[in-house]
């Protein structure tokens, strides 16, 4: 026999059918027990259609069967629990009890009955009906302490993000107090995700007179204390291009600051004057003054308190020389020489506009003058460019400058030249004995020669060029070409023919 389910009304019975019955009569003739059983199979249950519930103080409830069962928990012997499940008919973790993921959403209960088997569902919607918690107090503080502005401490079971709204602020002047000189009470609201309002909280914060007499003025700001500000430097700048107190400091009581707001309630006026400023050749030098003006019992209190500001240029000019250069020896002159321009260097500075560059080479200056015509002898050279800004902060750099001699030597030599042969089978003849006013502008090295024939006639068959060139017996009465070759000291040659 298998048995039956019926469903409806929110509620599911199991039914016994068939033979069952027979049998369950049978039994019910032998033994006791089985009223017992009887009775627990018989038991009815039924659930509510719909039923809301709220979460508790600390956002959670647990679901019992009395919630949802019409008559209560009335059958004996029943054992009842409570399954909290979604529109699937899945179990949802943490089932019996439901919190703050589960507000607004709709939910299936299932009361089961593991006696009888009977079960019955409600439809659940998990709701929060309470308003969040402010918790108001009172206080005693500073009247240009911004805790003033602040809300007090206040918190939701449910909502870990609640609002609060300042429903109203009366600030009552005590005129003439010695200690005081205002009372400020505020009203204040709070609401939850789910728009519940909290209750009107009030609460009352005393505000104390600023004592004048503690206030703390900033310090000065004086190259003497090691202590200016870089006129290079990152600090914040007024309208004016002045240094802005947020970098140099403003008055405070107790660590608490007078400026910029702080007057809404303490009946006092904190000035702030540019008293001169006037620049020199290496800084600028500012003095400001804070005034505090208290105004109490119909009179005025005043104090004055001057604050100097210097702003030093202790930072050199930035400079970058050219890269290093390499430049000929000129042409038209014996001394061996290069005159050129040399190149600028790139020169700022954060501080001023006017940089002054000098530049300084072998055995020459070049003032005021960044960059310009040189003379440099051959050879390595180091031209130090040096830049000043109007402090007389200094910075340098160098660059290497390589004069070569690559322009070839002027070779002359005599258009004739008769030689005498001795006894020996062969005479030698210079390359000197040929020179006929060869010139260079730097320095001429050797001279060399080469017969043009080679010197076949001779058997001599020179190809390249020597100090001295070979004649014999085959040459007389003979006019042999020569070539005179001249080098200087860079090894830079010319040819001429003889």
């Amino acid at each position: 026999m298998n048995p039956l389910t019926v469903l409806g009304n929110g509620v599911r019975k199991l039914c016994p059918s068939g033979l069952f019955r027979l049998t369950f009569a049978l039994v019910l003739l032998w033994t006791g027990s089985a009223v017992n059983n009887l009775a627990h199979a018989q038991c009815s249950m039924a659930c509510r259609g719909k039923v809301n519930v709220s979460v508790g103080v600390d956002c959670a409830v647990e679901l019992t069967p009395s919630m949802f069962l019409t008559k209560g928990v009335d059958c004996p012997s029943a054992r009842y629990r409570v399954d909290l499940l979604d529109y699937n008919m899945k179990l949802i973790p943490g089932s019996p009890f439901v919190g703050s993921g589960h507000i607004k959403k709709n939910l299936i209960a299932m009361v089961y009955d593991s006696t009888s088997k009977n079960s019955c569902w409600s439809y659940l919607l998990i709701e929060d009906k309470g308003g969040p918690i402010i918790e108001c107090k009172n206080d005693t503080t500073y009247c240009n302490d911004t805790a003033v502005y602040n809300p007090p401490v206040f918190y939701d079971w449910c909502d870990p993000h609640p609002t609060i709204e300042l429903v109203d602020r009366n600030p009552i002047l005590l005129d003439c107090d010695t200690v005081f000189v205002k009372m400020i009470v505020r009203s204040w609201q709070a609401k939850d995700a789910w728009g519940n309002l909290s209750k009107i909280c009030v609460d009352t914060i005393w505000l104390k007179k600023i004592p004048l007499d503690s206030v703390h003025y900033p310090k000065d700001y004086v190259h003497a204390d090691e202590c200016h500000l870089e006129c290079n430097g990152i600090w914040p700048k007024d309208d004016k291009g002045h240094p802005h107190p947020d970098a140099t400091g403003v008055p405070t009581v107790h660590g608490l600051p007078l400026w910029p707001e702080y007057n809404a309630f303490c009946n006092t006026e904190l000035l702030m004057k540019i008293l001169y400023s006037f620049r020199m050749s290496a800084k600028q030098k500012i003095l400001r003054v804070w005034r505090v003006v208290e105004w109490w019992c119909g009179q005025a209190k005043v104090h004055n308190h001057p604050q100097t500001i210097e702003i030093i240029d202790s930072k050199p000019p930035y400079i970058h020389c050219p890269y290093n250069l390499t430049v000929n020896t000129s042409s038209g002159y014996t001394d061996c020489r290069a005159i050129f321009n040399l190149p600028p260097a790139f020169v700022f500075d954060l501080c001023q506009d006017s940089i002054r560059v000098d530049v300084y080479y072998e055995n020459g200056i070049l003032l005021n003058s960044n960059g310009g015509l040189v003379t440099l002898t051959e050879g390595e050279h180091t031209v130090t460019y040096r830049a000043y800004d109007r402090c007389g902060n200094l910075d340098t750099c160098q660059v290497h400058v390589s004069v070569l001699d690559r322009t070839p030597p002027v070779a002359v030599c005599q258009r004739q030249t008769v030689i005498t042969m001795s006894r020996d089978d062969e005479v030698h003849l210079y390359g000197t004995a040929l020179d006929d006013g060869s010139h260079d502008e730097c320095h001429l090295d050797s001279f060399l020669v080469r017969r043009m024939d080679l010197g076949f006639g001779c058997g001599f068959n020179d190809k390249i060029f020597r100090p001295y060139v070979r004649f014999c017996c085959m040459d007389v009465g003979k006019i042999i070409p020569v070539a005179l070759r001249v080098v200087d000291k860079a090894a830079t040659i010319m040819t001429a023919w003889y």
